[in-house]
């Protein structure tokens, strides 16, 4: 799933993040490399705090990286 993503943003596509339910298989570094991709996240509120909490980061971390 991350290499597609990163294909399609070094190729200059627009592109959206979805991870669903196997966002607990990413490390916090394969997260962190999503946020400094930028790309769009699409998330639920559970997701939004599963993600926060493997990457290490806060709300305004992810809010300054994907705007």
């Amino acid at each position: 799933m991350l290499r597609h993503l990163e294909q399609a943003v070094n190729r200059g596509m627009i592109t959206f993040f979805d991870p669903g339910q196997p966002l607990s298989a990413f490390s916090a570094e394969q997260l962190r490399g999503v946020m400094q991709m930028g790309v769009y996240l699409l998330v639920n509120t559970y997701e939004k705090e599963l993600f926060m909490k493997i990457a290490g980061v806060s709300f305004d971390d992810m809010v300054a990286s994907f705007a």
